[in-house]
């Protein structure tokens, strides 16, 4: 009527079990351990003393009277033995930007864990293994070690040393077009040279088949691996190892990465609001979509479902060109010269002529002569000059004096690499890998939606090789294959996972990481 009830003991102590039967005498009892009769255990108690860890068992009884036989339920007894360490933490040794694993093996019940850094508890880290934050050659020289405990006892690691090297010099050349953003998502070049994307796709632009937003990284599944992605903001297009381009969205007017026809060899692509266009492998630029202010740069403004060809100025095609960037409602191309010529909207001195008037052809820009790098944003252009070690910008100014100029004015000289923009942001990532906000939004310093009139360096960042922005968020892509961001969050745009804004930056998470040379 009372069946056994289990016990938990430490080492030494005793555990008793005991049964409550009914029935016609006389009662006889056998208790089992694990199924097996416990000799010399046959009362309605049974009582064990001194228990060690070969104690721990099921225990049971069966009573017996003339009429039959009954058993009991089993009854564990747990016997908790101090925990003892079996594997130690492995000393780690990382480069900057990474992260690093540490791990314990240990035996023994009901165990708990606590990790320290130099001594001190880190918050969170109650597991047998603990995984860092992104680290930085500051983090070099700590200890890591971790307190195993229980009822018994406590065990104390080992501490485990953490080296983090300075990760290797790389050129932010090298990371042009591995991240791209716009509007409200975003998208980026893996590790494994994939392409991931994130965020709004009421257009089908993150290519999952659907239009749903998606709040965490989606890979394509592509033929080959990619080596440079284009957003805008309701497409996404890649190029392809062999010059294939992939597009998602309203380029191709898909749901999935869909292969662009009649061209092979695509040295780049540039996907603005509306409007497409590629750099073919004769240095000729086609365009293709919307044409309202002279987008497709044919001299016209009616739209076109197939590519077009790009003019120069003077009615020619344009030629001899070596890389293009698209903006909202404009695009601009470098060129063998290092001069740039844009086309398109026109309404702030973007593309370089006279606020007002669309350029319907390619436009010398005046000023931005010597060009290395282009970052376009809704209203304004920005250029990374090398030979002049300056960031020249053209268009509405980002200074608050809502001045418009269609020629290239320095903005920031304090040695750039590379350039990058939102739609109301620009931002200059510098030789050392720091990064220098300027504009209207969120600019990565705790703040929200602040007027920042001037170049300022974003707390914290460094190790930087590459920045694209949308209409309020920022993504900067690290050495190491990390990447961060950091802004308005509503349709997941941060790839964080939940649609929480973030006013500074949060790293996005994938597997194998992002790209890195």
């Amino acid at each position: 009527t009372t069946q056994p009830s289990p016990q938990v003991q430490l080492p030494g102590g005793s555990a008793t079990f005991a049964v409550a039967a009914s029935g016609t005498g006389p009662l006889a009892y056998q208790w089992l351990k694990n199924g097996t009769p416990i000799a010399g255990a046959t009362g309605a108690v049974l009582v064990l003393t001194g228990v060690t860890g070969g104690d721990a068992a099921s225990y049971a009884v069966t009573v017996t009277n003339g009429l039959g036989s009954v058993a009991s339920n089993g009854a564990t007894l747990t016997v908790i033995g101090a925990p003892a360490i079996t594997s130690q933490p492995a000393a780690r040794s990382v480069t900057a930007g990474a992260t690093a694993t540490f791990s314990v093996t240990a035996t023994g019940s009901g165990l708990g864990y606590q990790w320290t850094r130099d001594g001190v508890a880190i918050a969170g880290a109650t597991a047998a293994s603990y995984t860092t934050p992104l680290l930085d050659v500051a983090g070099s020289g700590s200890s890591y070690a971790v307190i195993v405990y229980n009822g018994a006892g406590v065990a104390v690691s080992t501490p485990a040393l953490l080296t983090v090297s300075a990760a290797p010099a790389v050129s932010p050349a090298l990371a042009r077009g591995k991240i791209a953003a716009a509007y409200l998502h975003t998208c980026a070049i893996t590790a494994a040279n994939a392409v991931a994307c994130w965020g709004h796709n009421t257009s089908g632009q993150i290519g999952t088949g659907n239009v749903a937003v998606r709040s965490t990284p989606y890979v394509w599944s592509l033929p080959e691996a990619a080596v440079s992605v284009s957003a805008g903001a309701n497409g996404s297009c890649a190029v392809t190892v062999s010059g294939n381009v992939w597009c998602s969205g309203s380029p191709l007017n898909t749901l999935v990465p869909t292969q662009l026809s009649g061209f092979s060899g695509v040295r780049q692509v540039a996907v603005g609001q509306m409007h497409t266009c590629v750099l073919a492998s004769d240095a000729a630029v086609w365009c293709w979509g919307a044409n309202g202010a002279g987008m497709l740069g044919n001299g016209g403004t009616s739209p076109s479902a197939t590519p077009v060809r790009v003019q120069a100025a003077d009615g020619t095609a344009l030629a001899g060109v070596q890389a293009i960037q698209a903006g909202l409602t404009h695009t601009c191309a470098t060129d063998d010269n290092y001069d740039v010529h844009c086309w398109g909207n026109n309404s702030s001195a973007q593309a370089g002529a006279t606020a007002g008037t669309d350029a319907l052809r390619a436009t010398l820009v005046t000023g931005a002569k010597y060009t290395d790098h282009l970052a376009l944003g809704g209203r304004f252009s920005c250029a990374y000059i090398g030979e002049g070690g300056v960031v020249s910008c053209w268009g509405l100014a980002l200074d608050g004096s809502n001045t418009m100029s269609p020629t290239a004015s320095a903005v920031f000289s304090s040695s750039p690499a590379a350039v990058g923009a939102g739609e109301a942001m620009a931002c200059a990532i510098t030789d050392g890998g720091a990064v220098y906000c300027w504009g209207t939004g969120m600019m990565g310093n705790g703040n929200v939606n602040e007027n920042q009139w001037s170049p300022t360096a974003v707390s914290g960042l460094t190790g930087a090789l590459a920045m694209a922005g949308g209409q309020g968020h920022s993504c900067v892509l690290r050495t190491g294959g990390s990447l961060l961001c950091w802004g308005s969050n509503s349709d997941y745009q941060l790839g964080t996972g939940d649609s929480v804004a973030r006013n500074t930056p949060n790293a996005v998470s994938i597997a194998g990481g992002f790209w890195q040379p």
